[in-house]
């Protein structure tokens, strides 16, 4: 009976502290159920609610067009503090998320019928119906067609008179130090177990640059255009005259 007695004290306690712990999680509001950090890694493994080892901040969201001869190329310009991740931390996917002015978000640039946009390099790639990669998302003047299905995207997802706002959330990976098993008090728990194993950035005002997309497309098409015709023309004559230097790409 004593044996048994002291094994349901054991218990009782075990329960209590467990209780405790989500108590202190939940009033903190640092700590998911399973006592990892939700919004950094922490700087101690042996104290999860701590101080900060590393926080993801968004600073930075915008598209662009680039002329790069013939082609008018889609590009994503994404800063976020990524390159300051300790060592044993990588990402192993990232990419936007888009808060709609209802609070609902949806992943930004990214469905089986659009474009995507990930970590690390951002580049807008075109995808296919099968939800597969076509390269770039890059148009010649005469693409038109498939610049108005790009269009059509951006403004389905990205409402034109009110952006929202944008922020990064994406997957961490550990390895090294992180993984290694530590004593805590009577525990062993390595750091990985109490860092987060999905993250999200800070939000921001998402970028007038994704509501001029049309016209900014629209311009470099244009350019696109007489480029074409200039360089065709040249390459005429100088066939014409028994040959000529190639054309420099425009910048």
């Amino acid at each position: 009976m004593k044996i048994i007695g002291m094994a349901l004290i054991a218990i009782a306690f075990a329960l209590a502290g467990a209780w405790a712990y989500a108590e202190i999680a939940e009033a903190d509001g640092t700590l998911d159920s399973n006592g990892r950090r939700v919004e950094c890694i922490p700087k101690d493994h042996a104290n999860p609610a701590g101080d900060c080892l590393w926080t993801p901040e968004l600073t930075k969201a915008e598209v662009r067009v680039d002329f790069e001869y013939p082609y008018c190329e889609v590009k994503l310009d994404v800063e976020w503090n990524d390159d300051e991740l300790p060592d044993g931390v990588s990402v192993r996917f990232a990419y936007l998320k888009h808060v709609q002015s209802d609070g609902t978000d949806d992943t930004l640039l990214y469905n089986s019928t659009g474009i995507r946009a990930t970590h690390p390099d951002w580049d807008v790639t075109k995808l296919n119906r099968y939800g597969s990669g076509q390269g770039p998302a890059r148009y010649k003047h005469d693409q038109t067609n498939e610049f108005r299905q790009l269009t059509e995207h951006v403004v389905r997802y990205l409402p034109q008179t009110t952006l929202g706002n944008i922020y990064v959330t994406g997957q961490l990976e550990y390895s090294g130090e992180f993984v290694k098993p530590k004593r805590v008090g009577n525990d062993v728990r390595s750091h990985r177990e109490v860092a987060p194993h999905y993250i999200h950035t800070n939000r921001i005002p998402i970028s007038h640059t994704f509501a001029g997309l049309f016209d900014e497309m629209t311009t470099c098409l244009e350019v696109a255009k007489r480029e074409e015709t200039r360089v065709s023309g040249a390459r005429g004559a100088g066939g014409a005259e028994g040959g000529l230097a190639p054309v420099a790409d425009a910048a």
